[in-house]
């Protein structure tokens, strides 16, 4: 174990946050092909609980940091019982993840907030105490079957994979052993798409009338507009984003799914020529807009690790910017869907706010999806209205 630790020692002074950690221990792995599967996955758990752990207990030792980490993180890990014992004199082993906090807590006096350092700026109706509860719960893998649910889910089923509805949407599933899905002929076929739970309630709050033509201004990928899609083949969707790459992607799964009344666009909305690029105005906007990401630390915490809270504001201007310019393209009684995967109210009820005082809009609803609630990622709706 101590010889694994003084391995991942070294990888977090190389790694720099700069790219995915699942990139960066894909290249480490291929430099050492020593190593079996066991040792890839003890040192990328090490990798990972070292990065959930964030700010807590940044004074320690590091490596009784990478130990501590181990304790709180891989509860169902009783290899490193030993070692957490000799390291951190710790001879209790709770199940319960606020025990084993609780237990840190007292032994080493620090703070349990450090664990997710900029709740300061979370929204206000996240409950803070439940939020630091549940970082053990790591997002679950969630499915959208799209058609044939019941022989779709059987040939799941057949192949070994464990699904589990979720009650309140009919075509969301998720995966409890999810490896290989993206191999499997279904997934090849376009018959399911893997999407979060947050991303697919949000689509699924995105009401528009039959056959519309929408504006998918930042699409990324084309989550949105997919779920959008399959629910209505008619609609008349344009797609754009700042990033050639990914829309690449979308164009991709657009032709996997079959819908081909779908175009494509790089454009930057934050940019004047966004102003002048369609000539008519728009009824539906989609504007999942840049920022921060906090709602998907969990499946990330290296850019927990690595985050800034300046950037915070830097964010909040870039998605005021980009409202405005969208809603000089919203026609009268047009509506904009607002979302991000962000907890921070900065980003979130400040924004619309704004956009209500200043834009002439008007806040017909909103929500934030608790991702702890539901051991998926964390996501903001509002569907504004011009008026």
């Amino acid at each position: 174990m101590e010889h694994r630790i003084r391995i991942v020692k070294d990888w977090t002074k190389e790694f720099k946050g700069e790219e995915p950690l699942s990139a960066f221990l894909k290249k480490q792995f291929q430099k050492n092909k020593k190593y079996g599967s066991q040792d890839r996955r003890k040192l990328s758990d090490l990798m990972y609980n070292y990065y959930r752990i964030s700010r807590y207990g940044i004074n320690l030792d590091e490596e009784v940091r990478h130990v501590l980490s181990m304790y709180l993180f891989q509860i169902d890990d009783s290899t490193w019982n030993e070692l957490i014992t000799e390291k951190l004199g710790i001879n209790e082993f709770p199940e319960e993840f606020s025990r084993r906090l609780s237990i840190t807590d007292n032994l080493f006096k620090i703070n349990r907030n450090d664990l997710f350092p900029f709740l300061n700026h979370a929204s206000s109706s996240i409950d803070k105490l439940q939020f630091i509860d549940h970082l053990i719960d790591k997002p679950h893998v969630w499915i959208r079957l799209r058609k044939n649910l019941a022989n779709l889910q059987q040939s799941l089923t057949n192949e070994g994979f464990q699904i589990v509805p979720f009650p309140k949407l009919e075509n969301a599933f998720y995966v409890k052993n999810p490896k290989g899905l993206e191999n499997t002929q279904m997934y090849q076929k376009g018959q399911f798409e893997i999407q979060d739970l947050a991303s697919q309630i949000c689509s699924d709050h995105i009401k528009v009338n039959p056959g519309s033509a929408i504006w998918d201004a930042c699409s990324g990928s084309g989550g949105k507009s997919l779920y959008l899609l399959d629910k209505d083949p008619e609609l008349r969707v344009s797609c754009t984003d700042i990033r050639p790459t990914i829309l690449q992607n979308l164009e991709s799964r657009m032709k996997r799914s079959g819908h081909t009344n779908v175009n494509s666009k790089v454009l930057d909305i934050n940019s004047s020529e966004a102003s002048t690029y369609w000539p008519n105005k728009w009824k539906y906007i989609i504007a999942d807009v840049p920022c921060s990401g906090s709602g998907t630390w969990s499946r990330t915490p290296e850019q927990l690790y690595f985050f800034d809270p300046v950037d915070i504001e830097k964010f909040a201007t870039l998605q005021r910017n980009i409202l405005k310019n969208l809603s000089q393209q919203l026609e009268f009684n047009g509506t904009i869907f607002y979302l991000t995967c962000s907890l921070f109210e900065l980003e979130n009820e400040s924004v619309t706010a704004w956009a209500e005082s200043e834009l002439g809009l008007k806040i017909v609803s909103e929500f934030l999806l608790k991702g702890y609630e539901f051991q998926s990622d964390t996501m903001y709706f509002c569907q504004l209205q011009k008026t």
